[in-house]
């Protein structure tokens, strides 16, 4: 049950954290760490403008961010149509949005950040062999996912690379910035005792 735990902290997240399913591209690769990009979520408050201003870099090349608004009085967000308002990107990006949106309504929008200028949307896992401990470290908070009250000890956690033809990229699986857009696949092992 504790490592299914953790394996489902890895690979899903939760309301407090991401996990790998989520990731947008990865940044690191090494056999006990992997950094990966998460996606940008903001809300912002209806004002009566039909373009709202991003709060962070959106990553050169990506799409057109998701919205979605939620009307005053309701309980779940429904997709909004937006559009670039700016084609210059160099700055926080303005978007335009398909409908005015009410007073009271709120605005979401999910987007792909930049990773090299929003540090904060890099998420690291880590394996520290000697405090027998497995982490996510995301916006300078760090959260150990393998503490538990039931006597388990995590005992060991290992990522593992391959490529859209299911090889093995490396068999040290320490993964070289420039082959870090050959991963498509990570394959996580986690082992524990009682």
């Amino acid at each position: 049950k504790v490592l299914s735990g953790v394996m489902n902290q890895v690979l899903e997240g939760d309301d407090w954290g991401p996990g790998l399913r989520n990731s947008l591209e990865l940044t690191e690769a090494l056999p006990d760490r992997l950094s990966f990009v998460c996606p940008w979520v903001e809300e912002h408050a209806a004002d009566g403008k039909m373009v709202i201003e991003l709060e962070q870099h959106v990553k050169p090349g990506s799409g057109v961010p998701t919205a979605e608004i939620k009307m005053s009085g309701e309980d779940s967000y429904r997709p909004l149509p937006v559009v670039w308002e700016d084609e210059d990107r160099e700055e926080r990006v303005h978007l335009k949005l398909g409908i005015l949106p009410p007073p009271g309504s709120r605005v979401r929008v999910s987007y792909y950040p930049d990773p090299e200028r929003v540090p904060a949307s890099v998420a690291v896992f880590r394996w520290d062999a000697e405090e027998k401990n497995v982490t996510l470290e995301k916006d300078g908070q760090k959260t150990q996912l393998s503490q538990n009250s039931l006597g388990v000890t995590v005992t060991g956690l290992k990522f593992r690379y391959y490529n859209c033809f299911d090889q093995r990229l490396s068999e040290g699986d320490d993964i070289g910035r420039e082959d870090l857009p050959q991963v498509t696949a990570v394959e996580v092992t986690l082992s524990g005792r009682m």
